[in-house]
């Protein structure tokens, strides 16, 4: 059984220094797409909004001297209706997105036939 000192360590490969690369001249010819990776970072920050935003109103409705239920409903609906509408929007472009990668890759299916 060969010891640890006497087993080759393994090379560092000079395809991780290509890729990196080679994804980066991808994302400049649109090959990449960014939309994606941004749509999730949209859908955290938009659902901190909404839910601040539903926190605000339930405070101006609750402090209200006359008239300030229809906002505490409101600021209610927004904290949980917004962020599921906000995500149903969110994984329509993500689908979108998603047929777009499978038509590519059907395409790709016919050239190489």
């Amino acid at each position: 059984m060969p010891d640890a000192a006497s087993t080759p360590l393994p090379r560092p490969s000079s395809t991780s220094a290509s890729s990196s690369s080679s994804l980066f001249v991808r994302f400049l010819r649109f090959e990449t797409m960014l939309t994606p990776m941004l749509i999730r970072f949209v859908f955290y920050i938009g659902s901190v909004l909404l839910i601040l935003a539903g926190l605000l109103a339930i405070y101006g409705g609750a402090t209200a001297r006359f008239g300030g239920g229809g906002r505490v409903l409101g600021g209610l609906g927004m904290m949980f209706a917004g962020p599921f509408l906000l995500r149903i929007a969110c994984e329509q472009v993500l689908v979108l997105f998603g047929i777009y990668d499978r038509v590519g890759e059907i395409r790709d299916q016919g050239r190489s036939e």
